[in-house]
């Protein structure tokens, strides 16, 4: 009997042992399974944030790469100036909108908060306060505000014609205001007197017998001074210019040249080069370059015209962009659409006139 209680006890003990064993090699491996889930958990919350940084970075450069505004009309209402903005197609949250007011050296940057949506029309009133004389406003460009205050770019410019006149680039309804000259930017010539911006004659004689009675440019005519002055005798040689008190053409440029007030100037070609790819497939608006330097190095393009080798006929730019990474592209956006562009095609970009004309 005490042989088979000792036995037992061995029994005993051994399988307590053993049991004991494998219960502390389980505790172990359920120890290390949670260390290896808590450390995955860690891993995985670093590359999700890093994943969302990413995916929010893309898809905001995304969205500035086509989100498009656009002045459509600037004018002058009683002193202060009135710019009208509508937002075509195109992705990105608009939270505001940086507008540039450019004369000559002076540039006054005003800041306004929208969330204009896609294909709205707002209008925005300014009381500039560096710039004075509204005489002196040349152009008006925009940059949109992307949502968390993200400023982008230059995406349109509005160059200025006749601000007085509520007249500008973008206004084909007001087409015969918008060549009134101006007398109180450029003077008057011939003894002539500026009086609201139109170059009159002074006052006449209420009768003449010669023309010596008569000022610059007038005939005695049945005892009246009549004005009888020309293009070239008030040293205009093209455009639409006030010629005795009325608006006349004064001829066109040849190829190539310019009209200004100085008469025709020779244009110039401020960039060429070859496509390297047009988007997006289905509607040909956009192209890119590696021959487009950045907005950094070559003042903005938006305005100017350009030609393409595949095709006849002159388009003009609206938009001009750089992006670093990680696209690390430069591109333009066109007016309309070009079904014939397609990469390889060369292009030209002239500095002031349609392509040449």
């Amino acid at each position: 009997m005490k042989k088979i209680n000792e036995n037992l006890e061995f029994f005993n003990y051994s399988f307590f042992k053993k049991n004991r064993k494998g219960l502390s090699t389980i505790i172990i491996v359920l120890i290390l399974v949670g260390l290896s889930l808590v450390a995955i958990g860690i891993i995985w919350g670093v590359v999700s944030d890093l994943l969302k940084s990413s995916s929010e970075q893309s898809t905001s450069q995304f969205g500035s790469l086509f989100l498009n505004l656009k002045i459509i009309n600037v004018k002058n209402i009683s002193g202060d100036v009135s710019v009208t903005i509508q937002r075509q197609a195109g992705e990105g949250d608009l939270e505001g909108i940086i507008f540039l007011f450019s004369a000559g050296d002076i540039i006054e940057s005003v800041r306004k908060e929208t969330n204009l949506e896609v294909f709205e029309t707002e209008v925005f009133n300014f009381n500039l306060e560096k710039i004075d004389n509204l005489n002196l406003l040349e152009k008006v460009s925009i940059a949109p505000i992307l949502s968390g205050g993200s400023e982008k770019d230059i995406i349109d410019t509005y160059i200025i014609k006749d601000l007085i006149s509520g007249v500008g680039s973008g206004d084909e309804e007001d087409e015969e205001d918008e060549e009134v000259f101006d007398c109180t930017i450029s003077g008057c010539s011939g003894g002539w007197i500026c009086q609201n911006r139109i170059c009159v004659p002074p006052t006449l004689p209420q009768t003449c017998s010669s023309p010596a009675d008569c000022p610059n440019f007038h005939n005695c005519v049945n005892s009246e001074c009549v004005c009888v002055a020309t293009c070239s005798d008030l040293g205009y040689s093209c455009g639409m210019q006030t010629v005795c008190g009325q608006s006349v053409n004064c001829g066109t440029c040849p190829f190539g040249q310019y009209c200004s007030s100085a008469g025709c100037l020779q244009d110039t070609i401020i960039n060429s080069g070859i496509i390297d790819e047009v988007f997006p497939s289905e509607a040909k608006l956009y192209f890119s370059s590696s021959d487009l330097p950045p907005t950094t190095v070559l003042p903005y393009l938006g305005g100017k015209y350009v030609n393409f080798s595949s095709t006849s006929g002159c388009r003009q730019i609206t938009y001009h962009r750089s992006i670093s990474t990680p696209y690390n592209i430069n591109y333009v956006e066109l007016n309309s659409i070009v079904e014939e562009l397609n990469s390889g095609t060369s292009y030209t970009i002239w500095n002031n006139t349609a392509c040449g004309y």
